[in-house]
């Protein structure tokens, strides 16, 4: 094969592989990040959990609880179309938490495609757990378990 041909065809390669978005630059410092959540001593299933960087640089991570109120937490920076299984985890630091838990007025889910706030859903928890003000979490640099214990009084 001719040299110029060989040297082209690995230029070519070269810039795919360099032009390739391999995801966010943070990605490699998320470390795993979970946790359970309880209300009043009971599991709480369905709940919007997200941790707010208490400092600049840091990155916001976001989870729902299932029906034993376990969650696992993952980073994913605005605007960026990304692999959700590469972004489990968080990056290590202090956070701000809110939780939340919508649901509707009777006490069911919001329907299924509706946007929860239009449809008539109502925050379950006392408000105090969805400022960001009560609650707070700390991810340590090898990752580690979370745990939330929600009053409703």
């Amino acid at each position: 094969m001719d040299t110029r041909l060989t040297l082209g065809y690995l230029l070519i390669a070269v810039m795919a592989v360099g032009c390739t978005k391999a995801g966010p630059e943070f990605s490699d410092k998320l470390v795993p990040a979970a946790g359970v959540v309880t209300l009043d001593g009971k599991p709480l299933a369905g709940a919007d959990i997200s941790l707010t960087p208490t400092s600049d640089g840091g990155q916001r991570a976001f989870a729902v609880s299932d029906a034993e109120g376990r969650f696992q937490l993952t980073t994913v920076p605005a605007g960026e179309n990304v692999d959700l299984e590469k972004m489990k985890g968080a990056l290590p630091g202090s956070y701000r938490v809110s939780i939340t838990k919508l649901q509707m007025p009777d006490g069911s889910a919001p329907p299924p495609g509706a946007a929860p706030m239009t449809s008539g859903a109502v925050n379950a928890l006392p408000q105090q757990y969805a400022t960001g003000q009560a609650l707070s979490a700390t991810v340590p640099a090898q990752g580690g378990e979370l745990k939330f214990e929600l009053k409703s009084q």
